[in-house]
């Protein structure tokens, strides 16, 4: 089956950050493999163009792999550059939706991970030009899964995600400054329970926001937030939405009221089926407001939210099957 390239721009850019130009709906193919692929994030520039961050088939002589790739897109749609990571024997992935972040000198950092022949996955943090081009990467620790990246206030990057060893998995974050160079990283976890964070944005006061989810009891777990101070210490913590079964992650926004509100879904049994969720909560975590949409189906959740700066609508996209 032929599956062009990134199936989910149409969702992103449904966002509304190109409606002053009328706005879009396209497929594309880059470097026209034919294959299966997928958009993860995009960012706006200031002149109106768009830099779409996803992965793509790459082969090389010796190992046939995917890797990140991004396409510079006009504001009419139109392809202006294609770029994708070429790293002999090595896989590279985008970490989850809304990995990236555009950076003051209009550059990019990309959240995600790597792997070599022997499957060891390494969470990386991408970096890449003003038009998408990849210009370096930093890997760190085995084991762990980057999910996404996003500046600090100090200049620095944050890259939150989770921690696989085949048996136990936390969430961990990872801060490092404007050059990549590691200054911290924590794990944040309970013994025995699954963890992992796949989104993180700024909080008041320099420290973060850190969403995800996390078990209830062994095979049953719920959105999770979490907050940390500038360095990584913990703050608090909290779960939302019923017990009942396997819930997507909590993916958050902090709003400019400083407080913060995260899109999911919450499940209406213990079989797979779902309601589209968003919560908003205060500083500390504790709930202003919950909202659900729509009605209860197999496997639907948001993905992302972001806030209109002009009026304060939240808008959410994600998946459903109805």
């Amino acid at each position: 089956m032929r599956t062009n390239a990134y199936v989910t721009l149409a969702a992103w850019l449904a966002l509304g950050q190109v409606q002053a130009q009328g706005g879009f709906n396209r497929r594309y193919d880059p470097f026209g493999q034919h294959a299966q692929q997928f958009a993860w994030s995009v960012e706006l520039r200031p002149d109106g163009n768009l830099i779409c961050f996803g992965v793509t088939p790459w082969s090389d002589s010796l190992y046939y792999s995917a890797v990140v790739c991004a396409i510079e897109l006009d504001p009419q749609g139109d392809v202006l550059s294609e770029h994708r990571v070429e790293i002999p024997t090595y896989i590279s992935y985008p970490g989850w939706s809304n990995t990236s972040d555009r950076l003051p000198d209009g550059s990019f950092i990309v959240g995600g991970n790597t792997r070599d022949t022997a499957s060891v996955p390494r969470a990386t943090l991408f970096r890449f030009d003003s038009i998408g081009a990849i210009t370096s990467l930093v890997q760190f620790d085995t084991a762990r899964f980057g999910r996404q990246a996003k500046q600090a206030p100090d200049g620095g990057v944050l890259l939150c995600g989770d921690t696989n060893d085949g048996v136990q998995s936390d969430a961990f974050l990872i801060k490092t400054d404007s050059a990549g160079t590691l200054q911290w990283f924590r794990d944040y976890g309970t013994p025995t329970l699954q963890e992992g964070a796949i989104s993180v944005d700024r909080a008041p006061s320099g420290g973060f926001f850190v969403g995800g989810e996390k078990d209830a009891s062994p095979g049953i777990d719920q959105p999770w937030l979490f907050r940390v101070d500038s360095i990584g210490n913990m703050l608090w913590q909290h779960v939302y939405g019923p017990a009942v079964g396997n819930s997507p992650n909590a993916h958050l926004r902090t709003l400019a009221d400083s407080n913060c509100v995260f899109a999911s879904s919450f499940p209406t049994d213990a079989i797979g089926n779902y309601l589209m969720c968003m919560v908003k909560v205060d500083t500390a975590g504790t709930t202003l407001w919950e909202k659900t949409y729509g009605v209860s189906s197999a496997y639907q959740s948001f993905f992302s939210v972001i806030e209109e700066s002009h009026s304060g609508d939240l808008v959410a996209c994600g998946q459903s099957y109805q």
